[in-house]
């Protein structure tokens, strides 16, 4: 299932406006990767809107997207795993935005979401607590071993946050 909206949208407020929408209806007792991306900016420098996912009853991610300096458009993308039960219904995925201060405005444009259903034989691996390191060379935060049954073609997909700021910065 697939959704796009490449227009641009404004939104000055702390309250959650809903870009793009997904509505699908998944098979019963299945799990489904949900895919999420766009192009997020702020107004000013200090600026820093926030994108969420969310299917009204669970907030699949929420991001703050800082600014490093200037006027960036930051590239936005999550992605998340829905578990559904024995009758899940229709299902409406919201990809929303807002600013963390009403003192800015925040623009969203190339947004797309994916949900793509899970096989059993698919790998996934997950953590969603937050974990911190003084190392100055890279550390092992998470891993998946797959067992490839048959030779060919494999899409790894993979997204993580990470604040490498010590200190405010300006």
């Amino acid at each position: 299932y697939y959704s796009e909206s490449l227009s641009t949208s404004s939104n000055a407020t702390t309250t959650q406006q809903t870009k793009l929408s997904l509505t699908f209806s998944p098979e019963p007792n299945s799990e489904y990767f949900i895919l999420s991306s766009g192009l997020i900016a702020g107004s000013s420098n200090d600026s820093s809107p926030v994108t969420v996912l969310t299917d009204g009853t669970t907030e699949y991610f929420s991001h703050i997207n800082e600014s490093t300096g200037g006027l960036d458009v930051l590239p936005d993308f999550a992605l998340s795993r829905a578990v559904f039960g024995a009758a899940p219904g229709s299902r409406t995925f919201s990809y929303r935005f807002a600013t963390e201060a009403a003192t800015i405005t925040a623009s969203l444009s190339d947004c797309r979401l994916l949900a793509i259903s899970r096989d059993v034989s698919d790998g996934y691996v997950e953590a969603l607590t937050a974990a911190t390191t003084s190392s100055t060379t890279y550390v092992n935060r998470l891993s998946l071993d797959l067992d490839v049954l048959v030779s060919g073609y494999y899409l790894l997909v993979f997204s993580a946050e990470s604040d490498t700021f010590s200190a405010p910065h300006a």
